[in-house]
């Protein structure tokens, strides 16, 4: 994970070597779109997420972006047994492949033009995110579990999450049309609970500017 924040950090340098934003993204102009992400949790499960968002330009080169994706249960977790896990252990196993996630972004991006209708920019903000871990097991007990061997053990698990935090990235935009874009943003969420819920996403958008 470290690696991963190195290379964001060294994207970011890169990006300021480019030039300015041009006349083609201008103060005051707006744009809404639809994002269609992939997020990955801190014990390596991925979430599919559909997103959308909200643009407004402050000047040229500077825009806010406001923005919010769900991320879907993606399975339950292959566990042999549950039993002897306390809570805490289950919620830590558990953040990324059982829980199904949504969250709140908003972010400052500051656009560099680096060709004809093509622009980059670093993605600074802030993140909130809600989520819901919610299943059933029924599972053979294994020897280590206080019960007899073979023994069918069931049971359910349910737990709610909130998590604050900082959005650090890099995206790109390709404006087809004066009116109509593509977009691809990586970034990494900076997150409470001693980063276990540290959560890296890459998203594919368009957008419709107005």
């Amino acid at each position: 994970m470290k690696n991963l924040v190195k290379t964001i950090v060294l994207a970011l340098v890169l990006m300021c070597g480019a030039t300015s934003a041009n006349a083609q993204l201008s103060e005051g102009e707006n744009a809404i779109g639809v994002n269609f992400g992939y997020g990955v949790g801190s014990n390596d499960f991925g979430n599919l997420g559909l997103g959308i968002r909200y643009n407004r330009h402050l000047s040229d080169a500077l825009r806010l972006d406001l923005n919010g994706m769900y991320y879907f249960k993606s399975g339950l977790p292959g566990m042999d047994s549950f039993a002897g896990y306390s809570k805490g252990d289950l919620e830590e196993y558990t953040s990324g492949k059982s829980t199904s996630w949504f969250d709140v972004n908003l972010n400052a991006h500051y656009l560099f033009s680096v060709a004809d209708n093509i622009y980059v920019y670093p993605i600074f903000g802030f993140t909130t995110m809600f989520g819901k871990t919610d299943f059933k097991w029924n599972e053979v007990a294994t020897k280590d579990a206080n019960v007899p061997a073979g023994q069918k053990m069931g049971g359910s698990y349910s737990d709610n999450h909130f998590r604050f935090g900082v959005n650090l990235g890099f995206g790109g935009q390709y404006n087809i049309t004066d009116d109509f874009g593509l977009t691809l943003e990586a970034k990494y969420k900076l997150v409470s609970s001693h980063n276990k819920f540290g959560h890296f996403n890459v998203a594919l958008g368009c957008v419709v500017m107005f």
